[in-house]
């Protein structure tokens, strides 16, 4: 009977080892399709995005600091610096909208690359250039292959993701921008220090520009999807005629002009900040490597921002977390206007928190833009915001050079500081009063983007 009992249960021992093997497959194959699946969603969306931005961020502020230099160099003084900060936003200004046409007419893969090789061209000619005017021709060219680029990027951004995906995908983006602003001029410090050659920085921004123009190649830009959504009665659309539907689209949308007035705002506080770095490094007795040391603490303010504004408001309504990162950076720069009675940790701490404002303010405004206008749309927007935040660095730069002038003798540094954080805090202000009915409608952040 105990043989009888052993033999019937052998075939049953035999049974669960079958299916305990075949469940441990089941379970092995899930993991590895899982694995597979999330390999092919990063290799075909975001990763060549991705590696795009972090490249294409660092060489573009590397080219950057050269194109001062030889602007300083061959132009014998800092006026041909300003030159190139007047050109470039002349180009922003004029061109930013168009270029952002081009995006939604071309797509945004072909764009992207288009910009990043004229980037490495324009370099090429960056190294060779012995006169000012070709200085100045390359300024132009260089700001409209960014003019390219900026609004591709953000426009692939919506294409590509899920909803659910843009808070987190935003947030990468703006975190690789501001490491490249941080990375971008110590690098190109290092070099020179390393060689003593002031040509080397511009010959490896490059190759960095030509190595971002493979995975502009391999990024996605949702053709197909793009299509669905009905692009297909755009297709043959005139840029003009794109110009004048975006133009005409935020003239009657009137949240979409408030958030571009907070992208404005943002932008020329920014702006009215950076010339003042020196002559307040200067009030603390530090000569230009302290006008470094506050450099940094914008950037590393650019670094955090992106990632503290989502991760602090992604539960806060949407008008008190506009609110709160809109106020922060006049009120910070309130605070360093009483730089006699505050030692200078806390000037470079109220610099970051300017620079993280600016930062964080910028991807809660784009995430909108992202979500409440069409997809047809995107790059036109985009462009459309580029055009009006050249605007904005004018002006600003425009103010902040007449307020430093001997022709206003008594501007000090503490009355400039006072005055441009009371006016970004009465502007920004305005803006949030002028809106918060529409925010309000949105229970948080995160919702927005959904």
């Amino acid at each position: 009977m105990s043989s009888d009992i052993k033999n019937s249960m052998i075939p049953d021992l035999k049974k669960d080892e079958y299916f305990s093997k075949s469940s441990i497959l089941d379970v092995r194959g899930r993991l590895l399709g899982d694995i597979r699946s999330t390999l092919g969603a990063l290799i075909n969306g975001f990763l060549p995005l991705l590696v795009f931005t972090a490249l294409n961020e660092v060489a573009s502020n590397l080219v950057f600091v050269s194109l001062m230099d030889s602007a300083y160099i061959i132009g014998r003084g800092a006026r041909s610096v300003g030159v190139v900060l007047i050109i470039q936003c002349i180009s922003q200004l004029t061109l930013g909208s168009v270029a952002g046409s081009f995006v939604d007419r071309w797509g945004t893969r072909k764009m992207a690359t288009i910009g990043t090789i004229s980037q490495t061209l324009l370099t090429v000619g960056l190294i060779f250039s012995r006169s000012v005017a070709v200085i100045y021709i390359l300024a132009f060219h260089l700001m409209l292959a960014r003019l390219l680029i900026i609004p591709a990027r953000l426009a692939v951004v919506r294409r590509l993701s899920s909803r659910r995906r843009l808070l987190g995908v935003n947030t990468v983006i703006e975190f690789l921008t501001g490491a490249g602003l941080f990375l971008g001029p110590s690098i190109g410090a290092i070099l020179v220090l390393l060689t003593q050659k002031l040509l080397v920085p511009p010959v490896v921004a490059g190759f960095l520009f030509l190595g971002s123009a493979v995975p502009s190649l391999l990024v996605n830009d949702g053709i197909n999807n793009h299509h669905k959504g009905g692009i297909g009665q755009y297709e043959h659309e005139s840029i003009l005629t794109r110009i004048r539907r975006t133009w005409r689209y935020i003239k009657n949308r009137r949240l979409i002009r408030i958030l571009l007035l907070c992208r404005i705002h943002s932008t020329m506080l920014w702006a009215a900040v950076m010339p003042l770095l020196t002559p307040l490094s200067r009030n603390f007795g530090l000569a230009e490597e302290g006008t470094g040391v506050f450099v940094a603490a914008i950037g590393l303010g650019n670094l955090v921002g992106p990632v503290f504004a989502p991760v602090l408001f992604k539960r806060m309504k949407l008008s008190l977390a506009m609110l709160i990162t809109g106020l922060m950076g006049p009120i910070a720069a309130i605070l360093i206007s009483l730089t006699n009675k505050i030692p200078i940790f806390v000037a470079l701490v109220l610099v970051a928190v300017i620079s993280l404002a600016c930062a964080g303010l910028k991807v809660i405004v784009n995430m909108a833009f992202q979500r409440l206008t069409p997809e047809i749309n995107h790059g036109a927007m985009f462009g459309a915001e580029q055009t009006m935040l050249g605007l904005a660095w004018t002006m600003a730069l425009a103010g902040v050079t007449i307020l430093m002038s001997p022709i206003m003798p008594g501007f000090g540094l503490e009355i400039l500081f006072l005055f441009v954080g009371l006016g970004g805090l009465v502007m920004f202000f305005s803006c949030w009063i002028l809106t918060r009915r529409e925010l309000q409608r949105v229970s948080s952040v995160e919702e927005t983007i959904r």
